[in-house]
């Protein structure tokens, strides 16, 4: 997916960037955008000399957002459900509380290991900018 973003910091090779308005976007219908303002990290691999305030292309990988999203939402969920359950097959805990209670610890454990897992890989599934669109020419 290719979307168009704005430039708010530049910090080495790593950009912080702010979704562009909707009517702008190559591909509107996709959801990585769909919050206005909304602000994310990108990666200038091609050294592309940029400035704040600037338009670019950002090229976001489908695999990668997809993989991002099962890790963020769908990984921990799956953990809840399995503590909640051997919470009451092989702990015995007979209270849905208590049995709820080692569901969240097994949420926790896996947002957390999310978490180590993201820092781990660093800017590896980070999008990353193709080209600068618009701005001001830089000096």
């Amino acid at each position: 997916m290719i979307e168009k973003a704005r430039v708010i910091s530049i910090d080495g090779d790593r950009v912080t960037l702010a979704c562009a308005d909707g009517d702008t976007c190559k591909v509107c219908s996709s959801s990585f955008c769909s919050t206005k303002q909304r602000r994310f990290s990108a990666e200038n691999t091609n050294h592309i000399e940029l400035s704040p305030n600037d338009e670019v292309e950002v090229f976001v990988h489908p695999g990668k957002a997809i993989l991002a999203g099962f890790m963020v939402l769908i990984l921990p969920l799956l953990l809840f459900i399995l503590g909640f359950d051997l919470a009451g097959r092989f702990l015995g805990i007979a209270s849905e509380a208590g049995r709820a209670g080692v569901g969240a610890l097994s949420l926790a454990v896996g947002f957390a290991g999310v978490y180590l897992y993201n820092r781990g890989r660093g800017g590896e599934s980070m999008p990353s900018v193709l080209r600068r669109v618009a701005g001001d020419a830089p000096d």
